[in-house]
């Protein structure tokens, strides 16, 4: 009864000898009842809070919009890397 549900997002960074370091983003959302695309398992299912589609869905009708959801590691490694040098 509990769709509540969130995605992660995780890309790790390690160096010879030293300690990994890992940048994570969480998408909080929900689990549709039923598949709404049929592309990629968890996008077919897995609804974004503060939308009303799946990113399956999404996907279809803007992948612009899609995208928005990704690419926060990245950039979360991207800053702490330029910092590091």
């Amino acid at each position: 009864s509990n769709r509540n549900a969130y995605m992660m997002h995780a890309l790790a960074y390690c160096e010879p000898g030293k300690k990994p370091v890992v940048f994570t983003h969480k998408i909080n959302g929900k689990i549709s009842k039923i598949a709404k695309s049929s592309e990629r398992w968890l996008t077919d299912i897995f609804i974004p809070d503060g939308e009303s589609k799946t990113l399956g869905e999404i996907r279809e009708s803007s992948r612009e919009k899609e995208l928005s959801f990704y690419g926060h590691v990245e950039k979360k490694f991207a800053k702490w890397f330029a910092n590091k040098k």
